[in-house]
């Protein structure tokens, strides 16, 4: 049996966020206006994936293509919510 390694856990949260990304698109609800608790959720499990990423990049060098891809998405995820307050919160709302 395999050991669940911080590999893996990168892997899994950048898809549980992907998951929240697509759902919040579906349903019109942007990300940055903090609404609902699925939106809190995404933005602190986003900058924990960070961690997990870099440890991920530490402990395994052969899958060092895979992390990198997989950090993608909590960066711009971030980088989106980042934006979009910033823009939400200058529109007067």
């Amino acid at each position: 049996m395999k050991k669940f390694t911080n590999t893996h856990l990168a892997i899994l949260t950048s898809i549980i966020i992907l998951i929240s990304v697509i759902y919040s698109l579906i349903a019109n609800e942007p990300l940055y206006k903090f609404s609902s608790i699925y939106q809190n959720a995404t933005l602190m499990v986003s900058i924990i994936t960070l961690a997990i990423h870099y440890n991920a990049l530490k402990e395994n060098k052969e899958k060092k293509k895979l992390i990198l891809i997989s950090l993608v998405v909590p960066i711009a995820v971030i980088i989106y919510i980042i934006i979009g307050f910033i823009s939400w919160f200058n529109s007067g709302y």
